[in-house]
């Protein structure tokens, strides 16, 4: 009996054990399972991570001297377009680049990609990079598809609105207005390259951008400031604006300081907001260079580090503008350019006697129109201190 019993307790025990290493190897496979779950999400957690560390990588560098990433210059567009590398191939030998818009700030000397031809003769000098905020890019732009844009000239405004009672009667406001023209003119120039010169990618490209295109725009600039309006000439501000200097109130014993603040608040009285002042560099030294009793700048001094800047009013200064002139007011109040086409780059190998002489001709143009729709917004002249007036209160 006692045999039986033990028998039985073994079996049992067998089968326990039996129960116990089934389930254990069930254990194993579901861990085995669970294991290599976590390695597959793991391998891929560590792709992701491998991938992302790529992309900061490469967008670090894109941006190590401060070039936005993906932001391509006009010269870069050109050099790796399709119609540049046919020409070098042989399989054209002229072709047509259109940029969306006028050029920019986007304009640098910089290529970060590598040359189709490595480089042999140097990067071009001369004329430095334009990376400053020129006069066109505070000035609206509107598209056109005409060659002649007519426009509304205001010569007057007289702001009668107010607050009325129920059922009295509104007062009427005087807007004098006349039918004016503005002409779409075209400001273009070329040069001519060896063939070799053009195969040297970032040479062309720094070539475009320091010559052609900047050469564009560094003349628009000079037009929209003192253009005469005589086609093809654009219609400058300096020969369109008033000198509201007088009517400001500045007279003998004011300083030039005085003169920009006087000049704004007419301007701001009229119900404008001036938002730029434009002077020559020499004019923007004179004010640099103005002290007090004490000796101390005015301005800041040298130590001073914030944009240029009178009465909170951003100053820009330009060669163009002739030494001795000021343009104060606001341009987007005041002005329009209307653009027919932005600027173009086209290449040839075909001009003149460029096949026997193995030479290719670069040519680059823009077309525009500038309009002065409503002067009073804008003040232009003399930058000086009446010297026969009588002295201001």
């Amino acid at each position: 009996m006692e045999e039986n019993n033990t028998n039985e307790l073994l079996s049992a025990i067998k089968e326990f054990g039996e129960k116990i290493t089934a389930v254990e190897t069930d254990v194993k496979a579901s861990r085995a399972a669970i294991d290599e779950k976590i390695k597959s999400l793991s391998d891929e957690q560590a792709k992701a991570a491998k991938d992302l560390n790529e992309v900061l990588q490469k967008a670090h560098h894109e941006n190590a001297a401060g070039t936005p990433a993906q932001v391509k210059t006009a010269g870069q567009t050109f050099i790796e377009s399709a119609g540049y590398k046919s020409m070098l191939s042989g399989e054209q030998k002229s072709f047509r680049l259109a940029f969306k818009d006028a050029i920019g700030s986007q304009a640098s000397n910089s290529v970060s990609h590598g040359s189709i031809v490595p480089p042999a003769q140097g990067k071009f000098v001369g004329i430095p990079d334009d990376t400053g905020t020129k006069i066109q890019d505070l000035i609206p732009t509107v598209q056109t598809a005409s060659n002649m844009v007519e426009y509304l000239k205001s010569s007057s405004v007289t702001n009668n609105a107010a607050f009325v009672a129920e059922a009295a009667p509104k007062p009427e406001s005087a807007f004098t207005f006349s039918l004016a023209n503005c002409k779409i003119e075209t400001v273009a120039h070329w040069v001519r390259l060896t063939r070799q010169a053009y195969e040297d990618a970032p040479l062309v490209a720094s070539y475009i951008m320091n010559k052609l295109l900047v050469g564009l725009r560094k003349t628009i600039e000079a037009q929209i400031l003192n253009g005469d309006g005589t086609s093809p000439n654009l219609p400058g501000l300096l020969t369109t604006v008033s000198d509201n200097a007088t009517a400001a109130g500045v007279a003998k014993g004011d300083t030039l300081i005085d003169f920009v603040l006087k000049v704004k608040n007419h301007i701001e009285t009229l119900n404008y907001t001036p938002n730029i002042l434009v002077l020559n560099p020499a004019q923007w030294t004179t004010l640099s260079l103005m002290k007090n009793t004490l000796g101390e700048y005015l301005l800041g001094g040298p130590a001073m580090v914030a944009g240029k800047s009178v009465w909170g009013l951003p100053v820009l200064t330009s060669g163009a503008l002739p030494a001795g002139k000021y343009i104060l007011g606001s341009l987007q109040e005041g002005c329009t350019i209307y653009q027919r086409m932005g600027a173009e780059m086209m290449a040839s190998f075909d001009d003149a006697s460029n096949f026997t002489t193995n030479l290719v001709t670069l040519r680059a143009e823009e077309r525009l129109g500038f309009a002065v729709e409503d002067p009073n917004a804008l003040s232009a002249g003399d930058f000086s201190i009446p010297t026969s007036a009588s002295s201001s209160s």
